[in-house]
Formats: structure tokens, C-alpha cells, sequence
């Protein structure tokens, strides 16, 4: 069995372009008007399940690095983030209710984009 791994590749996509159909029930798509990019190394996402009194829940964690500087437009604004993984499928962050609110961290040369989001459901890698 062949293992898939995250690829270098995402893409973020504006809240307003994919809430409606993930209401609906459609499966996750990269709609035209997201923004694609190429990470330099790699793509980290990690989730670790959470309990309280509302139940179970999942803290997920995204970061990748990017030397597209105009990336820093989504700093503190709310999008989806979209993954590749290496057989071409995606993994979305985020859900029908809510999306996460993005972090851009400016470098030399670069930027560190990051999220943070809470879900009841894993992202299933």
C-alpha cells in the first residue's frame, strides 16, 4: 500500500466561497478565487482530541512557509485552508459552522502561515 503524505501545496480559500455548499453537504473543493501556494519545506498539521463537559473535540494546528511575501493580505482574516496530500486528494480545515482565523508572520525573505482551529469532527488524514 502506497503511503500519503501532506504536500507542499495549499490553498486558501475565503470564507465567503465555500460556507454555502459545505451547508449544503458538498464535499470540500478548491473553488476559483483561492489562493494557491507552494510552501518551501513542509506542511505541518497536527490534531489532538480534546475533552470537556461538551464533549469530545479536536485541536488542530497548520503551518506552513511560503516566499510569496503577498501572503501577508491574510494575516487575521478568517479563510479555509485546503491541503494537498500526495495521491491529489484534499484535507480542509474548517467546517460548515466556522473557519479559522489565519496568522501571517512576516520573515526575511518569507512568511510563516499559520492556524489554530477547534473542530468536533477530525480531519481524516
Amino acid at each position: 500500500m502506497q503511503k500519503i503524505d501532506i504536500s507542499h501545496r495549499f490553498h486558501i480559500i475565503p470564507k465567503e466561497l465555500l460556507k454555502s455548499y459545505l451547508m449544503t453537504g458538498t464535499l470540500p473543493f478548491i473553488p476559483e478565487g483561492s489562493q494557491e501556494v507552494a510552501a518551501l519545506g513542509t506542511v505541518t498539521f497536527s490534531q489532538e482530541p480534546e475533552t470537556d463537559e461538551h464533549g469530545t473535540s479536536w485541536k488542530q494546528t497548520f503551518a506552513a512557509t511560503s516566499h510569496d511575501l503577498s501572503l501577508t493580505k491574510w494575516n487575521c482574516t478568517r479563510a479555509y485552508i485546503a491541503f494537498s496530500m500526495t495521491d491529489g486528494s484534499i484535507r480542509l480545515i474548517g467546517n460548515e459552522a466556522d473557519c479559522p482565523t489565519l496568522t501571517v508572520t512576516p520573515h526575511a525573505g518569507a512568511v510563516r502561515i499559520s492556524v489554530e482551529f477547534r473542530s468536533f469532527d477530525p480531519v481524516l488524514l
